[in-house]
């Protein structure tokens, strides 16, 4: 009876440490430094900084013992300013989220949070506000090939400070039908054929000089046979 009982324990025990096990695997941050921890003086480990005026004075990092770590951007009116991130990742769906806070921005300004993919930045929807308050979102996205994504925490043409925190990357399995989703695939596909549908027309530099010379050729001929009938 007591052998078992211990074994009953220890599969208990068995199953509930595959079960933690699993759930750490699933909600495994695949960004790297994405608790913004790691760095040395104002450059945060693995996260790149760039700017059209390439000025450092725009870009801060906190990283306190009492709070979580957060990239800052500040005094980009006339700038494009970007914090990122490349990752390199498989086939299947992904969930990205984040928080932002905003102070003083210029609401036609750009400030988000988002993959940048096939030149187009696809962003999380969050509602930005010029206020005291920290807003999230969540975007899921699905890549059915291997693919190299940016993420990104831009701010462009806006004056006034944007931090960002809890920026989080993990595996996901189909979201649910109400949440924000994207087909990074679908969306290659239409960008191609949109691009191809825009492109000039293309063909024989000599097809339209000929075709003149053939349509005035008809032409001449016509006329000099109504020539002759008139003459005869």
């Amino acid at each position: 009876m007591k052998l078992k009982s211990s074994l009953k324990s220890s599969s208990i025990l068995l199953v509930a440490l595959l079960l933690c096990t699993g759930a750490g695997t699933a909600d495994e941050n695949l960004l790297r430094n994405g608790e913004l921890r790691e760095g040395t003086l104002n450059s945060p480990a693995y996260w790149r900084a760039q700017s059209l005026r390439h000025d450092s004075k725009t870009f801060a990092w906190s990283h306190r013992q009492d709070a979580p770590g957060e990239l800052q951007i500040t005094g980009a009116k006339a700038d494009m300013a970007v914090w990122s991130q490349t990752v390199d990742l498989a086939p299947g769906w992904y969930r990205l989220s984040g928080e932002l806070r905003a102070e003083n921005i210029d609401p036609h300004g750009d400030v988000l949070i988002g993959i940048s993919a096939g030149g187009d930045t696809l962003s999380l929807p969050i509602k930005v506000t010029s206020s005291s308050d920290w807003n999230s979102g969540v975007l899921y996205f699905k890549i059915g090939i291997p693919r190299e994504l940016q993420i990104r925490c831009m701010v462009g043409a806006s004056p006034g400070t944007v931090r960002f925190r809890r920026i989080l990357l993990t595996k996901a399995s189909a979201p649910p039908r109400e949440a924000a989703q994207i087909d990074i695939e679908a969306i290659s596909v239409q960008g191609d054929q949109i691009a191809w549908e825009d492109r000039p027309p293309r063909g024989n530099p000599w097809t339209v000089p000929a075709t003149i010379l053939l349509l005035a050729a008809i032409t001449l001929w016509g006329w000099l046979g109504f020539k002759r009938n008139q003459a005869g």
